[in-house]
């Protein structure tokens, strides 16, 4: 029941006081109070959402209520780079469409700031400055092509969409659904908490808030859908309803967790109730990381309980951070609700999964998987790991802790994390042979194993052994290797 009272309490921080999500036991379900919009219609009908939209007339951003118009805490409080006028970022006007009068210092200013926190992945902060820099300068960046622009012809993609008076933008057709997103062909059952007829409404409801630029509730409607289990991959327009999120390189990797680090509020936190003495709370909270260091796990418990039931604190030992309402941004934020989905539910076939003999019951093993999940939640992980050997030795079977997926031969397809956080995509020409392309990812794999090993001194040696022998180059942030030429030139 705690785990669903976190997750509810999450995603109440992007809730209008309209929806609701409700909690039975340690099911998590989404309730959409207000009625969802209708899917969008083609041209000719009688409420075509596209015959008012036009993408140049941005809205403001919405604001947080402080009049600042964006969220977050401290306008320059916690570890926000400081702002001092210089230009520190390679981003060059785009002059094609409009040039018009700017405060050019400010937007310098705004946009190597906003840099900075991109390149922390300090995403949230990102977007906050960019719904800045459109709405105190008018100001549109375009990341892809490192442009900005003002005016309203200048759109994000970079180009102008002016089509003339009286012009219309053509209608679109989104098909019987209302959305252009397939359902993933690598999923397994559906299993959603929702209808499937819920889904599809909410996902268009998603996209119509997206065209409009309202990213407000289209954010909202994402916490929703993984509330219950439903996942998308926007750059490939997919979705699944198992219960299974989208993996995407890199998204497994976990941060260099430095525990002697002291836990810091958030500046994504509320603020404490009134009264609230600030003292106790930190004291609490690093009594609970002693504790927990100390492995005194039911001592660890109780003040986690204490801190949630008296201040309304909740703690993320990943980054280090506590919070007032349980936010710690909108990443961070979905990344807790989807796991907070995945703990709540049992354990799932791996659509990859090979086939049980006729003879076997597939609800009596999911039932074995079942019992081995209990045994670990009582903390009898004996009696968990007997459970897992009986299941790989008489059927072959592998537990994936992590995905909470079993498969039958060990094969999780796209879904497994190891194969997406050593996948690396080749990019662009060269002349290399099979042979050597083979070598090259030889030596990338071995790279990979000694980097999460945190030797770093062999990876670098690795990279420049990449670099001299085949003249490769890698990108660790795309996860992307280029070049090559044979023949081991130096």
């Amino acid at each position: 029941m705690r785990s669903s009272y976190l997750l509810v309490a999450t995603a109440a921080l992007f809730l209008p006081a309209t929806d609701a999500l409700t909690a039975a036991g340690s099911t998590c379900r989404v309730s959409f109070v207000r009625p969802l919009c209708p899917p969008l219609r083609s041209a000719g009908g009688d409420d075509d959402f596209w015959s008012d939209y036009v993408p140049t007339e941005r809205p403001a951003p919405v604001e947080n209520g402080d009049g600042r118009g964006y969220a977050g805490g401290d306008e320059w409080g916690g570890d926000r780079p400081r702002r001092d006028g210089g230009s520190r970022h390679d981003y060059v006007r785009d002059t094609s469409a409009d040039v018009s009068a700017v405060d050019a210092g400010a937007v310098d200013a705004l946009l190597s700031e906003r840099l900075q926190y991109r390149k922390r992945g300090d995403f949230d902060a990102a977007d906050d400055l960019r719904d800045r820099l459109q709405s105190e300068h008018a100001v549109s960046v375009n990341d892809r092509k490192k442009t900005w622009g003002t005016g309203s012809p200048y759109s994000n993609d970079g180009r102008s969409h002016s089509r003339g008076r009286g012009a219309r933008r053509p209608h679109r057709d989104f098909g019987p659904n209302g959305h252009d997103y397939a359902s993933a062909p690598a999923a397994g059952p559906f299993s959603s908490a929702l209808s499937e007829a819920e889904v599809h409404a909410a996902l268009a409801e998603r996209l119509v808030a997206k065209l409009r630029r309202d990213f407000t509730v289209a954010d909202r409607i994402q916490f929703e859908l993984a509330g219950a289990g439903v996942f998308m991959d926007d750059r490939n327009k997919l979705w699944r309803a198992d219960g299974v999120p989208f993996n995407e390189a890199g998204a497994g990797d976990r941060p260099q967790s430095d525990r002697n680090r002291p836990i810091t509020q958030s500046r994504h936190s509320g603020e404490l109730p009134e009264g609230a003495d600030r003292s106790a709370v930190e004291r609490l909270v690093a009594e609970r990381d002693g504790y927990k260091k100390a492995g005194e796990y039911r001592a660890a418990d109780a003040a986690r309980d204490e801190l949630l039931d008296t201040y309304g604190v909740v703690v993320d030992d990943r980054i280090r951070e506590w919070s007032v309402g349980g936010s710690f941004g909108k990443h961070e934020d979905l990344k807790r609700a989807t796991s907070a989905a995945i703990k709540n539910r049992s354990y799932a076939r791996a659509a990859s999964s090979g086939d049980l003999p006729p003879s076997v019951d597939v609800a009596a093993v999911q039932a074995r998987i079942d019992a081995r999940t209990a045994a670990k939640a009582s903390r009898d992980f004996e009696r968990a790991d007997a459970i897992r050997a009986e299941l790989a030795e008489e059927h072959d079977i592998t537990l994936n802790d992590e995905i909470k997926m079993w498969s039958v031969g060990g094969d999780f397809g796209d879904d497994d994390p190891v194969k997406k956080r050593n996948a690396w995509t080749r990019r662009g020409g060269g002349n290399l042979s099979s042979d050597e392309v083979g070598a090259v990812e030889g030596l990338i794999a071995q790279r990979n194993k000694v980097k999460r090993d945190r030797n770093f001194s062999a990876a670098d040696a690795l990279r420049d052994r990449l670099r001299d022998d085949y003249n490769v180059r890698l990108d660790d942030r795309s996860r992307e290797w280029r070049g090559g030429s044979g023949g081991h030139a130096h």
